[in-house]
């Protein structure tokens, strides 16, 4: 984790067309399915968890979590 509440960058790809989230909040990827997201992390946490979710335009999910620690 990085010190004091500083955020993470999180970056990744979807499928075009591909409905994404981290952490629950929507993500727009760029015309190639290319995204980065700047995370906030709590002040005082010692473990922190990222989720991303990519939903195709067929319904299939891809979830990947990522959890960061001290």
């Amino acid at each position: 984790l990085p010190p004091g509440g500083s955020p993470v960058t999180v970056s990744g790809s979807a499928e075009r067309g591909a409905k994404v989230t981290v952490n629950g909040k929507p993500v727009t990827p760029n015309l190639v399915g290319k995204f980065t997201v700047q995370v906030p992390v709590p002040r005082d946490a010692d473990e922190f968890e990222v989720t991303a979710r990519a939903t195709d335009s067929k319904g299939f999910e891809t979830v990947v979590v990522r959890r960061l620690s001290k």
